[in-house]
């Protein structure tokens, strides 16, 4: 059976790294390899059904590197500056933990990882440009008022690519009276259009401006613009290897390049290199283009003329030696090597007890929760280690994993039969929230949120790995019972509540329902207005505290015009969202699908009531009508009469407060650590 090997990256739009990854996957394929591919720029509504693979080779953005699931993993990176930037800061430490090896496509790109810090075996493997769909015979695009001679700039419309300075040189060096055109071809880059119309209404502002096309239309084929110009121009401060470049010699065109970067690979042939000075901007060590220089450079190229066919065939021939069946021959050799015995990352064996593998703490409530699981495995065993994946390193040898979900499936694998994997999430599986969400925003008027295969994927093998799940409420743990998971696997253990130290007084102006959700319409954002409406108390205040993209719905505005009651705050500092609770009488989350709302049990801690629907988790922790109100899940008439009921009855409200505290004081932390410990025990006793 061939080895297996999952291409992960961008593959579905019109970008240099997804034209190379539908390349090498199926030059991979042709070269022996079982291929599946995830696209890192599409969306799934379940996860694929791939498993493990015995290679995962990585080609895309940096910051979408968020995994490496193979037996042995590969990254192979272009990097555009000479050094990572401060926004890549935890690149290097990621490489040298998570990756066997590292492939770059250029001698430049190489240096910039080696200059950073990566300690990975790096080496270098060559894009490669297809002879048949570029080379000079290509039927010529036609150029709208094309002159004698015609420019091309190919590629994203961006600073990096030098393309207002290319704009600037152009209008500065030739007017409408000289017999020539610039086309600038950009892609995709919707966000940049503004800040490039801008560029082009500096070009255009002298009443002698030269003839520019400006075009960001996705065809098939950029073969055609290339056969329709007679010089390309290619002013760019960073490129790791630059695919249009080639692409522009194999089509046997010249070019004006920055003497830079991975282009000087190319050599010679066909190539005018620009002079550049070294800069440092933004954190980014990249280079400046000569303007000058580049103005002499293209006034050269139109009174040179356009090359013959026999000069154009030399170009595209040495261009041509850089082909894909070289690449992927390369990249083959290069994977199979780091296949071999001996690899760097050790397996886990079973010396440890246990080791915690998670994101990071901090102050959201998903962090919190992972500070306390951490307390609690080190209450357990002082021989404990907790890996941040913010700070990458190896996970020691341990006999038990337990891994935060999203965090955690690369431990998982490289743990080993010997070990045990625990599992521990905050709610259902990732396909079944997504497919609430989006039925929810759908709704409320908005697109679908994008829901990446490769997340679906982790998240499905994560929990495919674990001996033990463990959830924060028996509405989670239903929902892996829905999802087809065993429910001997499954373990609810509740997060714990610290309680304040007394009360604090209550308010006696107009009643407040507080909405807290990061997710405002999986959490029923949609059913708590239709049920607003319906609240007849004219001095009853709604506070709903979300993220901003929730006034982007329809119907969020229409309620919020309709209704002065109700008030939408974004998140602010943890300090001022604290005291929201002050400035309330009660909590209201109609979720649809939820763990246990840290939200709705630091209200509790404070002696806030809540009302909350039979799907918020939490409701286990309630008994009805006594330390708070339960209603059924989605049932608008239901919650209207519970938040009346609750706001104008003032007497009942502190009551239910009261009792909620009192509740909230034995579901304690202790309780958690001890149940923690059981697990654990229990995996040790197989």
């Amino acid at each position: 059976m061939s080895a297996t090997l999952l291409l992960h990256g961008p593959l579905e739009g019109l970008s240099s790294f997804s034209l190379v990854n539908r390349k090498l996957a199926a030059g991979l394929a042709a070269e022996g390899w079982s291929v599946s591919t995830c696209a890192s720029d599409g969306s799934a509504t379940s996860a694929p059904t791939f498993g493990p693979p015995d290679v995962h080779l990585f080609h895309g953005h940096p910051y979408d590197a968020t995994t490496a699931p193979g037996r042995t993993n590969a990254f192979f990176l272009s990097y555009d500056y000479a050094a990572f930037i401060p926004a890549d800061r935890h690149l290097a430490a990621q490489l040298n933990r998570n990756f066997d090896i590292v492939v770059t496509p250029s001698r430049f790109s190489a240096r910039a990882c080696r200059r950073s810090g990566v300690t990975a075996p790096i080496s270098v493997c060559p894009y490669g440009v297809d002879a048949r769909e570029f080379h000079p015979n290509v039927e010529p695009l036609p150029i709208p008022g094309r002159r004698r001679f015609c420019f091309l700039a190919l590629g994203g419309a961006t600073e990096r690519k030098g393309t207002e300075l290319l704009l600037d040189a152009y209008s500065r060096e030739f007017s409408k009276d000289d017999d020539v055109t610039l086309v600038v071809k950009a892609f995709s880059y919707q966000h940049l259009m503004p800040w490039v119309a801008a560029a082009l209404e500096r070009a255009h502002r002298s009443p002698r401006a030269p003839h520019i096309v400006f075009d960001n239309t996705e065809p098939a084929s950029i073969a055609g613009y290339f056969a329709a110009a007679d010089a390309g121009v290619f002013p760019f401060r960073g490129e790791g290897f630059g695919l249009p470049i080639l692409e522009c010699l194999a089509s046997g065109r010249p070019a004006i390049v920055s003497r830079a970067g991975g282009p000087l690979d190319f050599g010679r042939v066909g190539v005018t290199w620009l002079p550049v000075a070294p800069r440092e901007r933004h954190g980014k060590a990249q280079v400046e283009p000569d303007r000058q220089a580049l103005r002499q450079l293209l006034r050269q190229a139109v009174e040179r003329g356009p090359l013959s066919p026999t000069q154009q065939q030399r170009i595209a021939a040495h261009a041509a030696t850089y082909s894909w069946t070289r690449c992927t021959a390369r990249l083959t050799q290069l994977l199979t090597s780091a296949r071999t015995p001996g690899r760097r990352r050790r397996a886990l064996s079973t010396t440890a007890r246990t080791a915690y593998v998670f994101l990071g703490h901090g102050s959201t409530s998903w962090r919190q929760h992972s500070v306390q699981v951490d307390r609690a495995l080190t209450a357990r065993d002082q021989s404990h280690v907790s890996i941040s994946t913010q700070r990458p390193a190896h996970v020691p040898p341990a006999r038990i994993v337990v891994g935060q979900s999203g965090f955690c499936v690369e431990a998982f694998l490289a743990s080993g039969m010997a070990s045990r994997r625990v599992l521990h999430r905050e709610s259902a599986p990732l396909d079944q929230i997504a497919a609430i969400l989006n039925r929810e925003r759908a709704r409320c008027g908005l697109p679908p949120e994008r829901m990446a295969p490769m997340a679906l994927w982790r998240d499905r093998m994560e929990a495919s790995l674990a001996d033990r799940i463990v959830v924060t409420s028996q509405c989670s743990r239903q929902h892996f019972v829905d999802a087809g998971f065993d429910p001997r696997r499954l373990r609810v253990i509740w997060p714990g509540i610290t309680p304040a130290r007394q009360l604090p007084p209550r308010r006696t102006s107009s009643p407040r329902l507080l909405f807290v959700a990061s997710n405002p319409f999986r959490k029923g954002i949609r059913v708590l207005l239709e049920a607003w409406r319906q609240v007849r108390n004219p001095k009853a205040e709604l506070l709903c505290v979300c993220p901003r993209e929730t006034l982007a719905s329809a119907f969020v505005l229409r309620h919020l015009t309709m209704d002065a009651r109700i008030t939408v705050e974004p998140f602010t500092s943890h300090r001022r969202f604290l005291s929201r609770y002050a400035e309330a009488d009660a909590l209201v989350l109609p979720s649809f699908e939820e763990g246990f709302p840290y939200a709705v049990a630091d209200g509790m801690a404070r002696g806030l009531p809540a009302i909350v629907s039979t799907t918020a988790g939490i409701d286990e922790a309630i008994t009805h009508e006594m330390n708070g109100l339960i209603v059924e899940s989605g049932a608008v008439r239901t919650l209207a009469d519970a938040m009346e009921r609750l706001l104008d009855d003032a007497p009942y409200r502190r009551r239910l407060g009261e009792a909620a505290y009192a509740r909230s004081r034995v579901i304690t932390w202790a309780e958690f650590r001890r149940r923690w410990s059981l697990v654990l025990d229990e995996l040790e006793a197989l």
